[in-house]
């Protein structure tokens, strides 16, 4: 999902001071949130974010003064905001959340730990900066690993063919081929696609599994027209995270990824968040606020024993972080049933 915020309307905004500390507390540090409250687009998964991380702050007594630097995915802009921070006694930062945001940071030098919430364009090797974020790629390599180890040796890739559906399909097909798997074909396919154009696209001759790189509207019309004896698999992105959809009797027994939130939020763990995310929609708004989440429970790691690998169970995954700063998620694995989703996997 983070995939999807390339790029913002710029719009700039001064910082704002977000819920002060508890009375008689005080704040030897602050934490900035530079966060795309200044895109209209993304003001709403900003809020998701904000809310998250503030409930976790709040579970865990932290007095730390928290102030929001609002961005609009300029990426010539965000280093200035950066600074600003910096310059007002920061000691940790949050965010961009853009993608160009996050890979203009990589270009200078970064004077406080800092999470990004996406993946910069190339990877990096630059201290004090970490990566968080709801990533395709991540997915991808989590599907690729669990269906070869299943035995699975050669793939159907089916796909819509453009914008995030096509970056699902590079992204699997990549990890799937680095992990020795053979890709057989991909399908590109639309609303019009007549079933029986499907059927002839189709291999004649054995597949392992199919991957479904679509929307859920997609997936659903086109799933029916699949052999049901071949196992089908999807990212997050084929979940609206509603559970009970009639529309989604179609997907009956497609495997899928999910953040583990989204998928079992009545866990005993996440107990602390419910209140605070009731006031949000199902969907990506629940990512969002997952998101938020795990970013202040991952600071606080690196806050607590920076440079020590640390592990976390949080609500967008199994977290690990590892030594030398580098963060890695595992999902849990959903599967459609006729009664809903259910959980199959927690990572």
């Amino acid at each position: 999902y983070t995939d999807l915020i390339l790029e913002l309307s710029p719009r700039s905004a001064q910082p704002m001071a977000d819920d002060p500390a508890p009375s008689g507390t005080t704040n030897k540090h602050k934490i900035a949130l530079l966060l795309p409250f200044g895109s209209p687009d993304f003001y709403p998964a900003a809020d998701a974010i904000q809310q998250g991380f503030m409930a976790a702050r709040n579970a865990a007594h932290d007095t730390r003064e928290v102030i929001i630097y609002p961005t609009s995915g300029d990426k010539d802009m965000i280093n200035a905001v950066y600074e600003q921070a910096v310059s007002d006694g920061a000691d940790f930062i949050v965010g961009p959340l853009a993608r160009d945001e996050v890979t203009a940071l990589t270009t200078g030098k970064l004077s406080v730990p800092t999470l990004a919430l996406n993946q910069a364009d190339s990877s990096f090797d630059l201290k004090n900066l970490y990566s968080l974020g709801l990533s395709i790629d991540t997915e991808a390599a989590q599907i690729a690993k669990m269906t070869r180890d299943a035995g699975m040796q050669r793939a159907v890739i089916i796909t819509a063919g453009s914008g995030i559906a096509e970056r699902m399909s590079e992204a699997f097909a990549a990890a799937w081929q680095a992990e020795g798997g053979q890709l057989v074909q991909r399908i590109t396919v639309d609303e019009n696609t007549a079933p029986e154009d499907l059927q002839a696209q189709l291999p004649a001759h054995s597949t392992d599994m199919i991957l479904l790189a679509t929307s859920p509207e997609l997936a659903r019309q086109i799933r029916g027209h699949l052999d049901i004896t071949i196992p089908a698999y999807g990212f997050s992105h084929i979940y609206t995270g509603v559970n009970y959809e009639p529309e989604d009797a179609s997907l009956l027994a497609v495997r899928f990824i999910d953040l583990p939130w989204i998928l079992n939020m009545q866990d005993a763990n996440f107990s602390p968040y419910t209140d605070t995310a009731a006031n949000l929609p199902e969907g990506m708004m629940q990512r969002w606020f997952a998101l938020g989440v795990d970013a202040y429970q991952v600071l606080a790691a690196i806050a607590a024993k920076p440079g020590q690998p640390a592990s976390i169970r949080g609500l967008t995954g199994r977290i690990q972080i590892g030594a030398n700063g580098e963060i890695a998620r595992t999902l849990a694995v959903g599967r459609f049933t006729g009664d809903g989703v259910v959980l199959e996997l927690m990572p």
